[in-house]
C-alpha cells in the first residue's frame, strides 16, 4: 500500500520527498507542504486517515482486503464530505485516478516480469499424462512463485467438486482449491479460469456460472443458490456413489414404494446390477426427500417415481429372484425305481429382465402428474417419502429376505 501512497505523493509535486504518518518529522513537512497546492491537504489528511484505520504503525503489515476496503472507503468520504469545495474535491479525484492508474499499470508490469520468470512445475493433468500446449484447452495458474499447468476439463470437475460439497445433504460449499498445493484459488485465479472456460468448447457449469454472478463469494453463494447446490449433489451422489452406499437406499425405496409387497430381491442378488438398474429411480427418490426446490418440482418427482416404479413391477414382477434350474445330466438314476431320481444338481441363477428407462417421456409426467395424482387418490393416500429411513414394522427388509420365493424351472 505505500506504493499507492508513494505514488499519491508525487503526482501532487515530482520534485518533494515521500512522508508518511510514521516518520518522525512527518507534521513539521506535513505544515510545510499545506500551501503549495490547493488539493495537497486532502492527499495528506486522505493519507493520514488510512494509516490510522489501519490500527498499525506500517500500512504492509494489514490484510490486503482490509487495506483495499479501508482505501476506498476512506475515498468515498472524502468525495462526498459536504464541506469540502467541489473545486478541491475534483482535483484530489483526478489526482488519486492518476495514481490509480499508474499502480495498476506498474501491478500489471510485476505480474508480467514474474509469469515470465517463473518456472513450471506440473506440466501433466490430473491422471499424469503430460499437457500438450498446442493442442489441449488449458490455463497456466501461478501460486507461490511457481506454475501448475491445468486441463480446463480438470479445473471445471475441482470447481464443480468444490462448489457442491454437501455432507449429508446439506450444503457446504468450499473455495476450489490448487489439488497440489492445497491452496484457495485467488479472486483474479477464479476470473482467469472463468473467463478460459467461457472462451473454451465447455459450457459454463452452472454452479460456476452462479459462483461469478456471486462475485466468488462462498456464503453469498450458499444463501442464494442453497436448492441448486442441493439439486447438483443429489445428481452426483446418485451418479458417482459406490455401490456399497447406494444398495441399503435403493433396498429403503423399494419397501417404500412397493406397497404391495410384490417384487422380491433375493439378499444374494448382485449388487451392481441392482444398483444400476435402480439409480434413475433413486434420483427421484432422494429429490423428493432432500431437494429445497419448489413444491411442484418435489411432488412431480415422487409421481414420477411412482409411476415409474408401477411400469417397472408390471413388467417383470419376479424380478430380483433367484431361479434354480435342474441339471439333468448330474442326476444319478436309481434302478430299483426308474422313474424317480435323487441327489438333483442345480444352475443358480437371478431373474435380471426389466423394463428400460425412459427418460424422454418425463416432461410428459411433469404436465400429467395432477391427473395421477387424482387415480391416486382413490385408491389411498400417497405413501409420505419426508422420513426415508422410517417404514412400518411389516415394510422391513428382514421380512423381504426371508419371504423371497425360489423359483424352479423344470427342464422340457
Amino acid at each position: 500500500m505505500k506504493t499507492f501512497f508513494t505514488l499519491l505523493q508525487k503526482s501532487l509535486n515530482p520534485t518533494e520527498s515521500v512522508i508518511y504518518p510514521d516518520d518522525s518529522d512527518y507534521w513539521r513537512n506535513l505544515h510545510s507542504r499545506l500551501s503549495s497546492n490547493d488539493s495537497s491537504h486532502l492527499v495528506f489528511f486522505y493519507i493520514g486517515n488510512c494509516f490510522f484505520k489501519f490500527g498499525k504503525t506500517k500500512a504492509d503489515e494489514s490484510p490486503l482486503n482490509e487495506r483495499i476496503h479501508i482505501k476506498m472507503r476512506e475515498f468515498r468520504d472524502f468525495v462526498h464530505n459536504v464541506f469540502i469545495q467541489s473545486e478541491i474535491q475534483k482535483k484530489f479525484i483526478d489526482v488519486f485516478c492518476q495514481s490509480q492508474r499508474q499502480y495498476y499499470a506498474f501491478s500489471k508490469l510485476a505480474c508480467i516480469w514474474k509469469i515470465r520468470h517463473t518456472k513450471i512445475k506440473v506440466d501433466c493433468d490430473m491422471c499424469m499424462n503430460p499437457i500438450d500446449r498446442s493442442k489441449t484447452s488449458h490455463i497456466v495458474i501461478y501460486q507461490e512463485g511457481a506454475g501448475y499447468i491445468f486441463r480446463l476439463s480438470d479445473l471445471i470437475h475441482i470447481i464443480n467438486n468444490a462448489l457442491s460439497h454437501s455432507p449429508n445433504f446439506f450444503a457446504e460449499s468450499m473455495v476450489p482449491r490448487n489439488p497440489y498445493t492445497n491452496l484457495e484459488f485467488g479472486i483474479s485465479t477464479l476470473y482467469e479460469i472463468y473467463w478460459a472456460v467461457r472462451a473454451s468448447k465447455y459450457r459454463i457449469p452452472q454452479l460456476f456460472q452462479y459462483y461469478y454472478e456471486c462475485d466468488f463469494d462462498v456464503d453469498r453463494f450458499i444463501f442464494e443458490h442453497e436448492s441448486s447446490i442441493r439439486d447438483y449433489h443429489i445428481d452426483d451422489y446418485v451418479k458417482n456413489t459406490n455401490v456399497t452406499e447406494l444398495l441399503p437406499k435403493i433396498r429403503k425405496m423399494i419397501n417404500v414404494m412397493d406397497q404391495k409387497k410384490v417384487l422380491r430381491i433375493h439378499k444374494d442378488f448382485p449388487p451392481q446390477i441392482l444398483v444400476d438398474v435402480m439409480r434413475p429411480y433413486l434420483k427421484l427418490y432422494l429429490h423428493n426427500i432432500y431437494s429445497l426446490a419448489y413444491t411442484d418440482k418435489k411432488f412431480s418427482c415422487y409421481y414420477k417415481l411412482k409411476m415409474k416404479m408401477r411400469d417397472f413391477i408390471e413388467f417383470n414382477p419376479s424380478f430380483g429372484r433367484r431361479i434354480m434350474v435342474p441339471q439333468l445330466h448330474h442326476m444319478i438314476p436309481n434302478f430299483a425305481r426308474p422313474p424317480t431320481f435323487h441327489n438333483p444338481h442345480y444352475n443358480e441363477s437371478f431373474n435380471t429382465k426389466h423394463i428400460h428407462y425412459d427418460y424422454s417421456d418425463l416432461h410428459k409426467l411433469v404436465h400429467t402428474y395432477t391427473s395421477y395424482n387424482v387415480m391416486v387418490e382413490e385408491e389411498g393416500p400417497p405413501v409420505s417419502l419426508e422420513d426415508p429411513y422410517h417404514s412400518p414394522e411389516s415394510d422391513s427388509d428382514d421380512e423381504r429376505d426371508n419371504s423371497e420365493e425360489i423359483v424352479i424351472s423344470d427342464v422340457e
